[in-house]
């Protein structure tokens, strides 16, 4: 009976020992609830009194430089949400240049107390700030309380980083200007150079087409063997002793080249005929001018080739073949040819006559000067052999 009194005393003793542990325990829950709600009164005063700083504040942990808190004016001013300050470290609200420079200054063994930067937001505007730096302790942690002060810039600062703005900002559009210029010239260098080897492909084709057309003739006149080569070179004096630039004396080189090519539809027996030649005869020679033309009209020549060799018999007064054109309605490069032509057949010997001399020619460009040939063409022929700056050779 004793020791059963005994149990029931040590049981009782049990059940109010395990009631205690209950009541000390309940005591904790609600101690620890207490606790949890003075942590989160602290957090929300804390919070409170951050906001009531009037410049933007964070706290970034000094290890990875995150963000740890901040206030809503720093989220205000710096235009961003808390998602992305939970989301990114100080370096991705700042530019490269600014971040480079909070980054060495947190990073170092001692960090300044203050830092200047220069803060540009989506709108391309700069603001400097004077950032005051304190190393703190939160939440255990090492990091760094940052307070930015907004300064204000004087007119002069302000127009220096306008200007500064405006100049980056002509040197990038200059760049383009110039890259793009420079490839545009490359590429106009390029084409000229196709160009040009184009053109002188195109030259060496028509000087061999011109050569070939001019001893074809030739070859069918023996007696006139030489006669375009030397028309050419006094006309081309001429040209030069009247100061025509050096393009129009090309024109009338070519055209001096062939200007009897039409000569290769006539007989070659009249050609080369002795003796007088019949009216018949005559007329069919006069043809060669029109006859050269049709052939040189479809060469398509950076000169009127065709109508320089059409219009080289026409006389000033209207009395030459075929179109009988008259003073300054005949070209130029046809008035130089027609007196370098006469001047030339004259002095030397043709099929149907003997040759007649230099002085007779001379004489006779110098009697129908005005009237048949043109005055300062005249002029410039009889000057040229008056000072003996040419004589014919083959």
């Amino acid at each position: 009976m004793k020791d059963i009194d005994k149990s029931k005393e040590q049981l009782l003793n049990e059940l109010f020992g395990l009631r205690d542990e209950v009541r000390s325990l309940k005591l904790s829950v609600i101690d620890l609830k207490l606790v949890k709600n003075e942590l989160k009164e602290k957090k929300m005063l804390y919070q409170a009194i951050m906001n009531l700083i009037p410049s933007p504040v964070a706290i970034v942990f000094k290890k990875d430089l995150n963000f740890a808190s901040w206030n809503n004016l720093f989220l205000k001013r710096f235009n961003i949400d808390e998602e992305f300050v939970k989301n990114n470290k100080i370096l991705a609200l700042l530019s490269d240049r600014a971040g480079r420079k909070i980054n060495e200054a947190l990073s170092s063994t001692k960090p300044p107390d203050k830092l200047d930067i220069h803060y540009v937001g989506n709108n391309g505007n700069e603001t400097k700030f004077k950032v005051n730096i304190k190393s703190v302790l939160y939440n255990g942690r090492k990091s760094f309380l940052l307070l930015f002060n907004e300064e204000i810039l004087n007119k002069e600062e302000e127009i220096n980083i306008n200007l500064e703005k405006k100049i980056q900002k002509q040197n990038v559009e200059l760049k383009k200007v110039v890259d793009q210029l420079q490839k545009e010239i490359i590429e106009r260098m390029q084409a000229e150079e196709n160009l040009q080897s184009s053109f002188d492909k195109l030259s060496r084709v028509l000087e061999e087409v011109v050569n070939a057309l001019a001893s074809s003739v030739e070859k069918r006149d023996p007696y006139t063997y030489g006669h375009q080569q030397m028309v050419t070179q006094l006309a081309c004096l001429i040209a030069t002793e009247m100061g025509l630039p050096e393009n129009q004396i090309e024109g009338i080189r070519i055209a001096g080249s062939v200007h009897d090519i039409g000569k290769i539809t006539v007989p070659a027996e009249i050609l080369s005929k002795p003796g007088r030649l019949t009216e018949i005869e005559f007329m069919l020679i006069k043809e060669h001018p029109k006859a050269g033309y049709d052939i040189l009209k479809g060469i398509e020549f950076p000169w009127k080739v065709a109508n320089f060799v059409l219009q080289h018999h026409e006389r000033m007064d209207g009395s030459g073949y075929p179109q009988h054109l008259s003073g300054n309605n005949i070209l130029l490069e046809s008035r130089i040819l027609s007196v370098a032509d006469v001047v030339e057949a004259m002095s030397n010997h043709r099929p149907y006559r003997p040759a007649w001399g230099l002085n007779k020619a001379l004489d006779e460009i110098r009697k129908n000067k005005g009237i048949l040939y043109d005055p300062d063409v005249v002029d410039t022929c009889l000057a040229i052999f008056k000072n003996e700056k040419f004589q014919f050779s083959i």
